[in-house]
């Protein structure tokens, strides 16, 4: 992959969210993607 198309995802990433139901760190768990 480029930097290019990888910082794009990151933003991506960012911007719509994700990050609220999918872990990207251990030491920072994400509670909405939880039972």
């Amino acid at each position: 992959m480029h930097a290019d198309q990888i910082e794009k995802g990151k933003l991506l990433f960012q911007t719509k969210a994700c990050f609220t139901c999918h872990q990207i760190d251990m030491k920072f768990p994400a509670p909405q993607a939880w039972p």
